[in-house]
Order: C-alpha cells, then sequence, then structure tokens
C-alpha cells in the first residue's frame, strides 16, 4: 500500500512538473505550440490534417528550421501564416514572401524563354526532317503507282 501511495505522489509531483514546464514554455512563446486540435479549431482542410497527423501525431511540431524546410513543400505554409499569425507578422511574412516569388517570376520567366528557343530550334528542325521524308514517302507511293499502273 505504501508503495502505490508514493508512487502515485511521484507522479502527480512529476505531472505537475510536466505541467509548469508546459505553462512556461507557453508564456515564453509569442503564439501557441502548433499542434492538430490547433489546426482544427482554425479549420484546416482535411489533407492537411492528414498530413499533420501523419508526421507530427497530434504535435506540436518542433519549430526548427530544419523541420520547416524538410517539410516546405509538404505544408501549406501560406495558409498556416494567414490564419495562424497576428496581422503585423503576417503583413511582414507577405512582403519577404511576395519578394521571394518575385525573384522565383524571374528565374521562371528567364528558364522558360530559352526553353522555348531551344523548342523552336528543335520544332524547325524537326519539321524540316519530317517534311523531307515526307516527300521521299509521296515520291516513292507516286513512282510505285506509276509503274504498277503502266505495267
Amino acid at each position: 500500500m505504501m508503495t502505490k501511495v508514493r508512487t502515485s505522489r511521484k507522479l502527480l509531483t512529476s505531472s505537475k512538473r510536466i505541467s509548469k514546464t508546459r505553462d512556461i514554455i507557453k508564456k515564453n512563446m509569442k503564439y501557441p505550440p502548433i499542434t492538430l486540435e490547433l489546426l482544427k479549431s482554425k479549420k484546416a482542410c482535411q489533407p492537411q490534417l492528414d498530413l499533420f497527423q501523419t508526421h507530427f501525431g497530434e504535435g506540436p511540431v518542433p519549430l526548427t528550421e530544419e523541420v520547416f524546410t524538410k517539410f516546405a513543400s509538404v505544408f501549406a505554409i501560406n495558409w498556416a501564416a494567414n490564419n495562424l499569425m497576428n496581422s503585423e507578422d503576417y503583413s511582414e511574412y507577405n512582403k519577404v514572401r511576395d519578394s521571394a516569388w518575385a525573384e522565383y517570376t524571374k528565374v521562371d520567366t528567364s528558364a522558360y524563354a530559352e526553353y522555348t528557343k531551344v523548342c523552336d530550334f528543335a520544332y524547325a528542325e524537326y519539321v524540316k526532317v519530317c517534311n523531307s521524308a515526307l516527300s521521299e514517302y509521296k515520291k516513292v507511293c507516286a513512282l510505285t503507282f506509276l509503274r504498277l499502273y503502266k505495267a
């Protein structure tokens, strides 16, 4: 009986310590931890909730550059910024996002222009080769017809 009481006290003490630690973390954080519960409360779509649960369970997400870099193409970060940040931080996020998008657009436009040049040249070569082959095909057909028709 004494062992059960000591074990219960240890669990309660341990539980209180964990609770106090969580409270300290919450007080020092600007935003609440990103958890499945938080995302549900903000009406995240089901596919994103499923992804979250697959990778992080109930959460919270470790707030590290490594994690966010790894999952940058997996999660809807723009949605998260819009729904989880205050308006001041969201405005700052949008400035950086818009700048990054402008840079991406420059690279994309330049790469597409190069692609188009190569494709235009390749298509012109294709047309030239195909036209030559088609011309040869038509000659063979015409001469075969003539030979057989005259015979």
